[in-house]
């Protein structure tokens, strides 16, 4: 069922809150909002800094770097959407997306399986799988479930 079960405007906001903060019109549009309810986003404090995206003052930096670049946060940038542990977050964030275009991240060209469902972000087992593909990360990308942040025991040696 959609999310938008009424045309409620709080609702559409609310929606656009979990979602980081940013969407793509699509993304509304097939959560059951109508077109009017886009409209009237940019008049509720939303921007829209390319057609069909739009975005809270209080977006979530990294996905709206996702989006803008059609792209999902991996690696790294993902981590801390599951509640994995990251020892070093990264200074720019990790996009897994199939074209070789955009600045301002670190590329990965391949995604295993499907991603998060309302966030433009990769499944949480591509996530855990590239610090093991990236051995110059030993160190600093180390993932652990949140709940055992007070024994974190290095896998890596």
């Amino acid at each position: 069922m959609p999310y938008a079960a009424s045309n409620d405007v709080v609702d559409i906001l609310d929606y656009l809150l979990k979602c980081g903060g940013v969407a793509r019109s699509a993304q509304l549009l097939d959560a059951g909002f109508p077109r009017r309810e886009l409209l009237r986003l940019t008049g509720l404090g939303a921007t829209q800094p390319r057609r069909g995206i739009f975005v809270l003052p209080s977006c979530d930096e990294g996905l709206l770097t996702a989006v803008l670049n059609n792209g999902r946060l991996t690696c790294a940038s993902a981590a801390g959407h599951y509640g994995l542990w990251l020892r070093t977050p990264p200074p720019q964030p990790h996009l897994a997306c199939g074209h070789g275009h955009g600045i301002g991240f670190i590329r990965h060209r391949t995604v295993r399986f499907p991603g998060h469902p309302s966030l433009p972000v990769a499944a949480v087992e591509d996530v855990a799988l590239h610090p093991h593909l990236h051995p110059h990360q030993k160190r600093s990308a180390e993932v652990h479930p949140a709940q055992t942040s007070g024994s974190h025991k290095d896998h890596h040696r």
